[in-house]
C-alpha cells in the first residue's frame, strides 16, 4: 500500500493497512516467525484460518489427461489445496497451465476466477484447457468465460479468464462470486491493479499465484507473498533439461565490437545509435536469414527498429515473416501461433513486451535478442519461448547480442553492462554459452 501526500508518493510501500489494522493473509507465516524471533507471545483469534483445515479431493486420474502430469505438478496442486495458498515458482515451459487446469477440476463446484496480463494469454489458456480436456467428457467451452477489450464481463459460467486490466475497475461485488483466484505470470502483478482485484476478492480462500521469475526486489516479493501466499520452487530450467521435459539451449553469445571513436552516450542515445545502425542490422538480417528452423525476433522500438527490420527481412530473407507489436489484435496474434506450428522457416518478429511472456509455440527453434535488454524476468521468459518439446529439435538456441562501443580500456558502455549481467543470469541458470567477437 502506497502513502500519496499532495500526490507525490512518499517512495514507501506499507503492507499494513492502518485503517483496518491487517496485514495480508499470505504473510502471516513472517510475522509469526518474526514475533518468535522477538519473544513475543502470539494469539490468533476469529474464524480466519477456519478454511485451512478444509479437504480436498483431487484424483487427476479421473481427469482423462491425454498425457500423464509430471510428479512436481501433481505435488503443486496438492500443496495448494492443502494450504490453500501459494505462490508457484517454476520455469517458463514446465507446465503451469497444466497446474492451474487441474486446479480448476479438483475445484469443479467452485468459482473460480484467471487473470492473466495479455490477452494471447487469455486465449492461449483456453486453448490448453480445451486440449487438455478432449478425452473427457469436461468441456472447456461450456465452463470457460474469455474476457478482454470489447466482451461481455458477466457469465453464469464457473470459470471467467481475464486480463486484469478488463476487470480491474468492475465493483467489489462482482468479486463476491469467486471462492478461488489463479494468476499467471504473477511477476508482472505487482503493481496496484493486481493489489485492488485482490483486495475486492474477500470470498476467494483459494488463491495461486504462477510464475517462471520473480523479481530481485524483497518487497516485490512480499507483495505477492501477501496476496497468493508461501513461495514454492517447484523445479528448476537445469532439471527440467536434466530430465528430457524441455530442450536443451545452446547460448551463442555475439559481442559486436564497433569500430571507430565514439563519444560517451548516455543510455537512452546509445540504445537510439544502435537500432538505427544500418550495419548492425544488416548482420541481424544475415544471421535469421542463414538460421535453420523458425526463429522468433524481439525487439522494443515498433517504429524506429520493428518495422525497419521487417521491411529488410522481407526483402532479403526469402522467409516468411509475421510481425506482432501491441497493437495487433488477438486473433491474428492466435493466427501467427497456429501458422509457426504448420509450417517450417517462419520468422516471428514481435516486440519484447508482447511475445516475451505467455505464448506456447512449440515449433520455435531460435530466438534473436535484436535490441539491448536489462530485465532479467524479460530475459528468462524469452528464453522459455523455445524450450518446450517437438520432434523438429533437439537443441533451442538463443542469439544474443551485445555492443561493445568502447575505444581503447574506456569502462564498458551502458548495453554491454546489461550484456554482462545476462551472462552471469545464463551462468547462474547453468546454461550453456559460446562466446562470439565480430568488428562491424
Amino acid at each position: 500500500m502506497s502513502s500519496w501526500k499532495a500526490g507525490i508518493w512518499d517512495g514507501f510501500i506499507r503492507l499494513y493497512d492502518y485503517k483496518t489494522k491487517k496485514f495480508p493473509k499470505g504473510l502471516v507465516p513472517d510475522l509469526i516467525d518474526w514475533a518468535q524471533s522477538q519473544e513475543y507471545r502470539i494469539e490468533i483469534k476469529g474464524e480466519g484460518f477456519k478454511h485451512f483445515r478444509d479437504v480436498i479431493p483431487f484424483d487427476p486420474d479421473s481427469y482423462d489427461l491425454p498425457f500423464p502430469p509430471y510428479d512436481y505438478q501433481v505435488d503443486a496442486v496438492k500443496r495448494l489445496l492443502t494450504k490453500k495458498r501459494q505462490l508457484i515458482l517454476s520455469p517458463t515451459a514446465s507446465g503451469k497451465s497444466l497446474i492451474a487446469y487441474m486446479t480448476c477440476r479438483a475445484l469443479d463446484e467452485h468459482k473460480i476466477l484467471i487473470i492473466v496480463p495479455t490477452v494471447s494469454l487469455v486465449t492461449q489458456l483456453a486453448s490448453d484447457f480445451e486440449d487438455y480436456s478432449k478425452n473427457s467428457s469436461w468441456s472447456q467451452e461450456e465452463s470457460v468465460h474469455k474476457i478482454f477489450s470489447g466482451k461481455e464481463k458477466y457469465t453464469n459460467k464457473p470459470i471467467t479468464i481475464s486480463t486484469w486490466q478488463s476487470v480491474f475497475s468492475l465493483p467489489a461485488e462482482h468479486f463476491e462470486q469467486f471462492d478461488a483466484v489463479i494468476c499467471d505470470e504473477v511477476h508482472l502483478a505487482t503493481g496496484a491493479s493486481i493489489s485492488k482485484i485482490m483486495e475486492k476478492c474477500t470470498n476467494a480462500k483459494i488463491r495461486l499465484g504462477l510464475t517462471g521469475t520473480l523479481t530481485d526486489c524483497k518487497t516485490n516479493e512480499m507483495v505477492l507473498v501477501g496476496h497468493f501466499g508461501p513461495v514454492f520452487r517447484m523445479i528448476t530450467t537445469a532439471e527440467l533439461m536434466a530430465q528430457g521435459k524441455v530442450s536443451d539451449l545452446m547460448i551463442r553469445a555475439i559481442i559486436l565490437k564497433h569500430k571507430g571513436k565514439l563519444p560517451a552516450m548516455q543510455y537512452a542515445d546509445e540504445m537510439d545509435y544502435l537500432v538505427r545502425h544500418q550495419a548492425r542490422n544488416e548482420f541481424i538480417t544475415r544471421l535469421v536469414k542463414d538460421l535453420k528452423g523458425n526463429t522468433l525476433v524481439l525487439f522494443q522500438y515498433v517504429e524506429k527498429h520493428g518495422r525497419v527490420l521487417e521491411k529488410m527481412f522481407k526483402e532479403h530473407t526469402g522467409k516468411e515473416v509475421h510481425f506482432v507489436y501491441g497493437g495487433t489484435d488477438a486473433d491474428t496474434r492466435e493466427n501467427v501461433r497456429k501458422i509457426t506450428e504448420q509450417r517450417d522457416g517462419v520468422i516471428i518478429l514481435a516486440s519484447t513486451q508482447v511475445f516475451s511472456t505467455g505464448v506456447s509455440i512449440k515449433k520455435l527453434h531460435n530466438v534473436v535478442f535484436a535490441s539491448p535488454t536489462k530485465s532479467k524476468i524479460r530475459i528468462l521468459q524469452s528464453i522459455g519461448r523455445t524450450l518446450r518439446l517437438h520432434d523438429s529439435k533437439a537443441v533451442a538456441t538463443l542469439y544474443d547480442i551485445g555492443d561493445d562501443l568502447r575505444s581503447g580500456k574506456k569502462a564498458l558502455n551502458h548495453t554491454l553492462k546489461h550484456f554482462t549481467e545476462r551472462l552471469k543470469t545464463y551462468m547462474a541458470e547453468q546454461f550453456t554459452v559460446k562466446t562470439l567477437e565480430l568488428e562491424i
